[in-house]
């Protein structure tokens, strides 16, 4: 039968197949397409329901090779299987703890899914569930923060072996329209260095993707002059220019923190005999590079 597909928030590619879930009215079903088309969904037929933590809906869905996994608040399914033979297993891989905060979150990175948890970032595969943001997890937990988890986004910056994850923390202007304040943060988790490096400059409120072999973002932010909300999107430049790195018309203050243990060496103190700088000088592009103070510590 080709029955329409129900509205619903989520939608992933697995296996030959579409994946929908967030239903409204039925917030724990997942439904599938049938094998011939992505566009049918067999009323009645290609459908399951996940009841882990009953009354806790749906919060989204993802594919990493054979196996889709569907995320709750506080759990993690993986089901496996044939579905287009309706032959397939839900298995709970983590039950009453961890689970996903946002759908936009969850970005494949090597072999594991990456997603956002209340209790910080985790990664899912095969093997189950265990963290991966160790280290930055009071920052995003901690009782002096206001994040709201649910509007988190995330991407993976395939050229620079990045998983990028902005977390909002939002206010309202006179109209009560919600924008990402300057406490919101992007973090950037280096995935080959296994670095994670905080970015405070980028609002990425409205979503975050890597396409085209370019980074786009949205901003959702306070205009100084009309005091409302406005949104933009913007695209990160890597012309290998000054502009690149001195927003176009002042330099950049930046403070650059290395860490003792650096891609599995020792836990051992490291001293760094050499810095490079690499900069035009100030007479250089009509003398729109200003002078600055190194200092080393």
């Amino acid at each position: 039968s080709h029955g329409l597909p129900p509205k619903c928030k989520y939608a992933v590619s697995h296996v030959s197949h579409m994946m929908l879930a967030g239903d409204p009215l039925n917030v724990n079903k997942v439904y599938y397409s049938d094998i011939d088309s992505p566009e049918y969904f067999p009323a009645g037929d290609n459908s399951f329901l996940v009841d882990a933590f009953d009354g806790a809906k749906i919060y989204g869905i993802g594919s990493l090779d054979t196996s889709f996994y569907t995320f709750k608040d506080r759990s993690v399914q993986a089901v496996t299987g044939d579905f287009s033979e309706d032959s397939f297993r839900v298995d709970d891989i983590s039950y009453g703890q961890v689970g996903c905060s946002a759908f936009h979150t969850i970005q494949k990175v090597g072999g594991s899914l990456f997603f956002l948890s209340k209790r910080g970032i985790f990664s899912a595969n095969a093997e189950g569930i265990k963290p991966v943001g160790n280290r930055i997890s009071r920052k995003i937990t901690a009782f002096d923060v206001d994040f709201n988890f649910q509007k988190a986004v995330a991407t993976v910056w395939a050229d620079n072996s990045k998983y990028l994850l902005f977390m909002p923390e939002e206010s309202q202007d006179g109209s009560s329209n919600y924008y990402a304040n300057s406490d919101s943060r992007l973090y950037a988790y280096d995935y080959l260095l296994d670095a994670w490096i905080p970015w405070s400059a980028m609002n990425c409120q409205g979503g975050i993707v890597f396409g085209n072999e370019s980074l786009y973002f949205m901003a959702r932010r306070l205009d100084s002059n009309s005091s409302t909300v406005k949104a933009a999107t913007y695209i990160v430049n890597e012309y290998g220019t000054s502009q690149d790195y001195s927003d176009h018309n002042v330099a950049t203050t930046f403070t650059y923190a290395t860490h003792w243990e650096n891609l599995g060496e020792p836990n051992i103190f490291k001293r760094f005999l050499r810095v490079k700088v690499f900069a035009l000088p100030n007479d250089m592009v009509d003398g729109e590079v200003p002078l600055y103070t190194l200092t080393i510590d």
